[in-house]
């Protein structure tokens, strides 16, 4: 403990030596200080919870920091939070991988719960997440817990949860904005909420568009949703909520290394056609109801709908197999092939939640009890038909079309789960928190290997089923009107199921092949990219961290995030480029340091760093001691802003990325990089104006890549951007 006591002191002799000194009493503390002293967050423990009682690793963007910082999405926000790395695939950020704490297994980062308001977004077939379906303008703030939380919800949360919390009950008002800038970027969105007899609601509508960076990187959505509050009674009251998107993008695919150099804004003309065209539907139906003083029940149930048309070229160098043995000899990586394929796919996941919360004091004793039920059953269905395929001169001449039905797969997955997790509080200074979750998951698929292989079924029934603990203890150092601090240690073990498109999708590789030195070329099929006979994952993870939060006069504030972190992981799923399937890896570890500091004085001025240091690392088999692809060991992010309600404001911002492998032999580094960016905003009564400058230095870098037998294929990113919006209230 004496560490933690050292790093608490010298907390307090920073804030004590700021001009001020230390507060002598709340009265000289302004109110939103008070509050942040006891923020109050409902993600981490299904309830409401002071941070500085967490036993787990949060982080919280309040609507005062989201508008300050120079991000046109939600998604860009990730990079000013502890512990994440985002990466970008179309040059703009608007098909972008968020990973938690080097969750990243073959490049997708489907480790993530994502909830709007407790409304769950992560799609069926692969775990991701439409980062775009919430407009910015409608966040009020942004809970993140980070680490293992299947202990509360369940398969898939090994990297976070994140809980997006829109503030959809935020009164009378309307609201309409408009912006544009460069590479063909616009927006437009409207917004109206109120009362509509003693009902709450708000309806909104957005629109936006880009060219994109590169060749072919067109992106255009539009979306719309809505919700009404009904009062039952002065206990009770039933939710409805919807939203609907609309997305067409084109995705203009990876570059060689060389090509990048040349021209980073080109495209390679076998991902002419790819591009995906999108529609989502999510309905859903809360209801709550206070029992006693400190207690209450809720209940969710909720619908989504999505319906893709995906067209997708994976290209792979010509290959030369020995026709006897079937050996592969080698291969030319300057000839090329690539097979274009259509999927067409519908999903739809009903789910349900019934959970009831209590809190009650027994003596010095104060227990705060969650209890609850998980429910989720979703339907796949996707079909694959021939595109176009051939090498680069035949890509170049020919536009393709959609072709011959090639196969379909039909999938379900039931899943269900029961929790509890009870906190005791022993006279307001010790804390702890055990929680314990079971969860059973069942997949079905109804396997039909070809279009020729007559009208039989065959039945996969990959299930898993897991229970997760989690014990954490969080001890209070000091709690006063001007300082709170408290130090925590968990322990849980949580898992996670491979996505349904990681089981089953249906999609095969194509290759062009010579055999025997033969010049005729022949095009030969691998299996499909999935593996049914994979694994689920399981970490245990270690935490210890501190919360340091002061208020040193009326405009000088600080707080101040530390934790270190430790997962073993058995089984964890990567994609295996040697066998073009995804894969178990036997044994990794994840482990690091995220910090951050948040420092608010003279009113106005706002400043926050954060270092994240990760090491992720194969544990078993023929990599062992090198890192796992695609995960920087060094992340860098700050900035600094001045705010203020009325009048000139200004935001600069930094991130920097190190140390990052683009293969599992640790010989292929990609390229560090540091952003800058910057936003300046003018209000004046209800209007706001701002401008945005991302990459202010026009840095061309490539913030994701990979390499394929020899070759790295980088995915550059947009150099400078400019953004301009206006917005007002009415």
């Amino acid at each position: 403990m004496g560490k933690w006591r050292f790093t608490s002191c010298a907390f307090l002799v920073i804030a004590s030596i700021l001009p001020g000194g230390l507060a002598s009493s709340a009265d000289n503390v302004p109110d939103t200080l008070r509050y942040a002293m006891d923020e109050v967050v409902v993600t981490a423990e299904r309830t409401e919870d002071i941070v500085m009682n967490a036993t787990s690793s949060i982080s919280v963007l309040r609507k005062s920091e989201i508008q300050a910082i120079p991000a046109g999405k939600i998604s860009d926000l990730f990079q000013f939070v502890p512990g994440f790395i985002v990466s970008t695939f179309d040059g703009v950020g608007r098909n972008p991988a968020i990973n938690a704490r080097g969750f990243y297994g073959g490049g997708e980062a489907e480790y993530n719960i994502v909830l709007v308001d407790g409304m769950p977004l992560n799609d069926f077939e692969n775990g991701l997440v439409n980062w775009s379906m919430i407009p910015l303008n409608d966040v009020q703030s942004i809970e993140i817990v980070r680490g293992g939380s299947s202990p509360l919800y369940g398969d898939a949360a090994l990297g976070s949860v994140v809980n997006i919390r829109t503030g959809i009950d935020a009164g009378n008002r309307s609201s309409l904005s408009i912006g544009g800038g460069t590479l063909g970027s616009f927006n437009a969105r409207a917004m109206s909420g109120g009362m509509l007899d003693d009902y709450p609601y708000r309806v909104s509508i957005s629109f936006e568009q880009t060219n994109g960076y590169r060749m072919h990187s067109m992106w255009r959505g539009i979306s719309a949703g809505g919700m009404m509050t009904f009062p039952l009674s002065e206990k009770s009251a039933l939710k409805f909520s919807t939203q609907t998107q609309w997305i067409k993008s084109e995705d203009p695919g990876p570059l060689t290394k060389s090509m990048t150099y040349v021209d980073p804004k080109s495209g390679s003309p076998f991902y002419r056609n790819d591009g995906r065209d999108e529609r989502r539907h999510i309905g859903t139906i809360n209801f709550t109801h206070s029992v006693g003083a400190h207690g209450g029940i809720s209940a969710r149930t909720s619908y989504r709908y999505k319906k893709s048309t995906n067209v997708r070229t994976l290209v792979n160098p010509l290959f030369f197999i020995d026709g006897a043995t079937g050996s592969l000899l080698g291969l030319d990586p300057t000839v090329l092939f690539g097979d274009t394929q259509l999927r067409e796919s519908s999903s739809h996941q009903i789910s349900g939640t019934v959970q009831y919360d209590t809190r009650f004091q027994i003596g010095p004793v104060a227990d705060r009890l969650v209890l609850g039920s998980d429910v989720e059953f979703g339907s796949l269905s996707s079909e694959y038909f021939g595109f176009f395929q051939g090498m680069d001169n035949e890509y170049r001449a020919s536009s393709g079309s959609r072709g011959l039905f090639i196969d379909y797969d039909d999938d379900t997955r039931f899943k269900y789960s029961f929790f509890v997790n009870n906190e005791f509080t022993f006279v307001g200074v010790v804390s702890l928190s055990i929680g314990l979750r079971y969860e059973r998951i069942e997949s079905h698929f109804n396997l039909r290997p070809c279009a020729s292989c007559g009208d039989f079924d065959n039945m996969l029934n990959p299930a898993s089923s897991a229970f997760s603990p989690k014990v954490g203890v969080n001890v209070t150092l000091a709690r006063t009107n001007d300082y709170a601090g408290s130090v925590y240690a968990t322990f849980n073990r949580s898992f996670k199921a491979g996505t349904m498109d990681q089981l089953f999708d249906r999609r095969s590789t194509r290759v062009a092949a010579q055999f025997n030195g033969s010049p005729t070329t022949q095009v030969i099929a691998f299996p499909s990219l999935a593996n049914s006979l994979l694994k689920p994952q399981f970490a245990s993870t270690y935490e210890v961290g501190t919360y340091q939060r002061l208020a040193a006069s009326q405009d000088r504030a600080a707080e101040l995030t530390i934790v270190f972190y430790q997962s073993d992981l058995k089984d964890e799923i990567d994609f295996d480029i040697a066998s073009l399937r995804y894969q178990n890896i036997n044994a990794s570890r994840h482990r690091g340091i995220e910090s951050g500091l948040k420092v608010f004085f003279m009113r106005n001025f706002n400043l926050f760093a954060n270092y994240t240091w990760s090491q992720v690392t194969f544990r078993a088999g023929q990599f062992v001691g090198n890192m796992l692809k695609g995960i920087p060991e060094n992340v860098i992010a700050g900035g600094v802003s001045f705010t203020q309600p009325t009048g000139i404001g200004a935001t600069l911002t930094m991130s920097s990325y190190r140390n990052i492998y683009l293969d599992d032999e640790n010989t292929a580094p990609l390229s560090p990089y540091v952003i800058i960016s910057g936003r300046i905003t003018y209000a004046i009564s209800s209007l706001l104006m701002s401008v945005d400058v991302e990459n202010i230095t026009d840095k061309k870098y490539s913030s994701a890549g990979y390499t394929l037998f020899g070759t790295t294929y980088l995915f550059p990113a947009a150099g400078r951007v400019i953004r301009a919006g206006v917005s007002v209230e009415l």
